[in-house]
């Protein structure tokens, strides 16, 4: 724990730093997508309510993304009124690597056994540290050590897979799902699922049609939408800490 008043300080401005980035996550039910994206009409199939096709797919797919050793997530939407588009490499055993793009800031994010490495540009970094310029200098295109104690729990939606997952866990316990037949879908054969949320909610799912069958797409729609695209499945990269020398410490400066 810090206890120079200057590094609590520090600390806290870190921490503000870390919500900037996670209030650019868009995955399950959050965000607002680009009117940009576009989606296929599924052919209109028979509602199915809990236990039913539609739902018993879902699940099944379900088990699937939750027991795979790595993906990878494309998530298009918007944050604080900007569009927002992060990519993220997620393994089962908890590290990852992820891109977030949002108000023409550049963010990488590491997290490698148990710690979060952050790297971003100047621009960013001033904006965060506006009364600490020569701070901010210090950590422009360094891999920032995120400070511990659960700050660097705000990058968990970009890089914990079952918390990215967790929307569509939900999509599985309550409300219609509709399952129509399979379609073709940017050269892919997708089966479309239509989950509708007691409130109304809907979340078009689309899952492979040969193989394992892994969700591929996910668009959710209403006051936040998004779009999600996972791929990339049982890869196993291999992810580790940035090297020593392009990464700073920022409680010990």
């Amino acid at each position: 724990m810090l206890s120079h008043p200057h590094k609590r300080s520090m600390t806290m401005t870190l921490t503000a730093a870390v919500a900037t980035v996670a209030l650019g996550a868009c995955g399950g039910h959050t965000g607002n997508a680009s009117s940009a994206n576009t989606r296929p009409t599924p052919t209109a199939g028979s509602a199915a309510r809990t236990g039913g096709a539609g739902h018993d797919l879902l699940v099944k797919a379900l088990k699937s993304m939750h027991t795979a050793t790595s993906m990878t997530l494309d998530v298009r939407g918007s944050g604080s009124g900007a569009p927002v588009h992060s990519t993220s490499t997620v393994t089962q055993a908890g590290d990852c690597v992820a891109a977030v793009e949002q108000n023409g800031a550049h963010i990488r994010i590491i997290d490698a056994a148990g710690t979060f490495y952050m790297k971003a540009g100047l621009p960013f970094w001033t904006a965060q540290l506006p009364a600490h310029k020569a701070f901010a200098r210090g950590l422009a295109d360094k891999w920032a050590i995120m400070p511990q104690n659960g700050y660097g729990s705000g990058f968990d939606q970009y890089c914990k897979l079952a918390i990215a997952l967790t929307p569509l866990d939900v999509d599985a316990t309550a409300g219609k799902v509709t399952r129509s037949p399979a379609i073709t879908y940017h050269g892919q054969r997708l089966i479309p699922l239509v989950h509708t949320s007691p409130q109304g909610t809907v979340t078009h799912i689309y899952v492979a049609t040969s193989g394992t069958p892994y969700i591929l797409r996910v668009e959710n729609s209403g006051i936040q939408t998004s779009t999600t695209q996972f791929s990339g499945f049982g890869t196993s990269p291999r992810i580790s800490p940035p090297p020593a020398d392009e990464t700073i410490d920022p409680s010990k400066h």
